[in-house]
């Protein structure tokens, strides 16, 4: 949904526009939530961890942002799914957390069902 709407605003808003919007309200969302769920972090460390998190995450959405502006989402939307490869990779090494076979068969799915909506649609035109 995301992308969608981010590839239907590229013509009228900037890349930058779209990615404070996204921050602004994945913020309010998270509003709701954090008060039945809030720890405080443990360290300075910690804090200096959530705003990398958070700096990071905002040039992710400014990328996507900009990638929506040259090309349309079924094109975009596969080169995220390298996503699920880093996201395994960034478990693995940091955590030593492994996915099971659902995991695997359910990201297969969704990276196929994916590459067969962008093939099928790169051949309508």
């Amino acid at each position: 949904m995301y992308q969608i709407l981010t590839r239907k605003v590229a013509g009228i808003d900037s890349a930058e526009t779209s990615a404070i919007y996204s921050s602004v309200i994945g913020a309010f969302g998270m509003l709701l939530v954090v008060p039945f769920v809030w720890r405080t972090p443990e360290s300075w460390a910690h804090v200096g961890m959530f705003a990398g998190m958070g700096v990071l995450g905002a040039m992710g959405h400014y990328c996507v942002a900009r990638a929506l502006g040259y090309a349309p989402a079924n094109i975009v939307s596969p080169f995220q799914y390298f996503q699920l490869l880093g996201s395994v990779a960034v478990g693995w090494l940091f955590f030593g957390d492994w996915p099971d076979a659902g995991t695997w068969i359910g990201g297969a799915v969704i990276v196929a069902a994916g590459l067969w909506l962008g093939v099928s649609q790169a051949r309508r035109r």
